[in-house]
């Protein structure tokens, strides 16, 4: 269904209960010339339809967000040390972007002054493995949250053969994760309520 204010859809199950969380979600398709953000205004659990308004267009740099992208489900330490100066940054989500390309997102504080292209050196310990990881890497993009005092930092990962399968294998289990979490959520989402 398309109307001048609104975009109906039919989607998948777990589509359906991720846009009734998160209130809105991001289009991209062969079809359209750009990818588009829009507002749920409906979302029907039972009929896996939702029903959308106020679509704008979004950056030219979102298809960099497809990726396979984890967060993890507890809090995980990062270290990152540049020059003789360290800070202890939170994990926020790791991503696959290509063959053996490894990006990490960290959350750190404001006072931790990291520039684009500068390289770090990262010291975390891998939730299911407890294994501690040494990986170099290249500061990205960065934004601050001056509501959280929070910079999201984008890091570019060189690890070694042995460190990069060990991220494989996390983004892989906490993807099964994740979807075992969700199939929950559709399956109790559907259940009649008394």
């Amino acid at each position: 269904m398309i109307s001048q204010s609104y975009l109906g859809l039919s989607v998948h199950p777990y589509q359906t209960a991720c846009i009734f969380f998160e209130r809105y979600v991001y289009l991209q398709s062969e079809q359209l010339p750009y990818p588009i953000r829009a507002h749920a205004v409906s979302v029907d659990i039972g009929g896996d339809e939702v029903i959308l308004e106020r679509l704008v267009p979004v950056s030219n740099n979102f298809g960099n967000r497809i990726n396979l992208r984890v967060q993890p489900k507890e809090p995980v330490p990062v270290e990152i040390r540049k020059n003789d100066e360290s800070i202890i940054a939170s994990l926020a989500d790791l991503s696959l972007q290509g063959e053996g390309k490894i990006t990490l997102g960290v959350l750190g504080k404001r006072e931790f002054n990291l520039h684009q292209s500068q390289e770090v050196d990262l010291s975390l310990k891998m939730p299911f493995s407890n294994t501690e990881l040494n990986i170099c890497g290249v500061a990205g993009r960065h934004n601050f949250d001056p509501k959280k005092n929070l910079y999201r930092i984008k890091i570019q990962l060189t690890p070694d053969s042995s460190s990069s399968s060990i991220l494989t294998d996390y983004i892989s289990q906490r993807q099964t994760e994740i979807m075992q979490e969700l199939d929950l959520m559709v399956q109790s989402m559907r259940k009649p309520h008394l």
